[in-house]
């Protein structure tokens, strides 16, 4: 495998990578927002 081929799938790798994070992240923020509005909620409730 030549060196370009070999830093063109780093740099892949490293895209997928950061897109996986960035995907996580804003997965778990949804969740967070859902679960503290559920929270407020209940907590209104009483």
């Amino acid at each position: 495998m030549s060196n370009t081929a070999l830093n063109t799938d780093v740099l892949q790798l490293n895209q997928d990578v950061v897109a996986l994070i960035h995907h996580a992240k804003h997965r778990a923020a949804t969740a967070i927002n859902a679960e503290l509005t559920l929270l407020y909620w209940h907590v209104g409730q009483r």
